[in-house]
């Protein structure tokens, strides 16, 4: 069984998990929330890596753009720094697609 983890910034009071057939695999899929601690998240980061086959980061973002500049959010690289075993996630990059998509 695959397990799917995903800890976000956002609240705890939304922390879910259950179990899915997908493509033939069985997962196991569960979201921790942290209430906007950062420590927190990265010390569960470090935890899961070990546990779980990927991971999503939830609220945060690796960096963005104004204009033609690129800035690198501190606390997101922070937190994707702490994951190194295991294939590992913000969702921001699909996010960007499906933005400019939409916007067309």
């Amino acid at each position: 069984m695959k397990r799917v983890v995903g800890v976000s910034l956002g609240s705890s009071a939304q922390d879910f998990a259950f179990r899915v057939r997908f493509l033939g695999k069985q997962l196991d899929v569960r979201r921790i929330g942290t209430d906007h601690s950062v420590a927190r998240a990265e010390k569960l980061l470090k935890h899961w890596e070990s546990h779980a086959d990927a991971i999503g980061v939830g609220v945060v973002r690796e960096s963005y753009t104004v204009g033609s500049q690129r800035f690198v959010d501190e606390e997101g690289s922070r937190l994707m720094a702490a994951v190194t075993r295991v294939p590992a996630t913000t969702g921001a990059r699909l996010g960007d697609i499906l933005q400019e998509w939409a916007l067309r």
